[in-house]
C-alpha cells in the first residue's frame, strides 16, 4: 500500500519512510530531521532508554495504556519468526559475517543481550 493514496506526498512521505527505515538506526536517525531523531528516540524508549528524561508520571501513563506484559519477550518471538521465514530481509553486515565464519568464540553484544533486563517488566 502507498502512502500517497492516503494523501501523504513529497517530504511528508520521506519523512515516513525514513522513520520506519531507520527507526532501529540511532547513528544515522540522528543525523535526520528532528521528527526523525524523536521517532527513533520513541522506539529506544520502549526498550528503557532515556528514562532519566522523563517524568515518572509520564511514564507510568505510558506503561499502563497497553499492556507491556512480557513485551521483550513477545517482541524477540516475533522478530524470530520474521527471521525464519525471511532471512534475507533482516539485514547483516559483511564484517559480522566474516567474523563468524572465521574467528573462533565470535560474538559481539546484540540486541538480544541488551534488552535481558527488561526495565518495564512490572508493568
Amino acid at each position: 500500500m502507498s502512502i500517497e493514496r492516503h494523501g501523504i506526498g513529497g517530504s511528508r512521505a520521506e519523512l515516513v519512510w525514513d522513520a520506519i527505515a531507520w527507526h532501529d538506526q540511532s547513528d544515522i536517525a540522528h543525523s535526520k530531521a528532528p521528527k526523525m531523531v524523536l521517532a527513533n528516540a520513541g522506539v529506544a524508549a520502549d526498550f528503557g532508554a532515556y528514562l532519566k528524561l522523563m517524568k515518572r508520571e509520564d511514564m507510568i501513563g505510558a506503561l499502563t495504556t497497553p499492556s507491556r506484559t512480557g513485551f521483550v519477550s513477545v517482541f524477540l518471538d516475533a522478530v524470530a519468526v520474521l527471521a525464519k521465514r525471511e532471512p534475507q530481509a533482516i539485514g547483516n553486515c559483511f564484517v559480522t559475517d566474516v567474523g563468524h565464519r572465521t574467528v573462533t568464540g565470535f560474538h559481539f553484544k546484540n540486541f538480544c543481550d541488551a534488552v535481558q533486563d527488561d526495565p518495564f517488566a512490572g508493568y
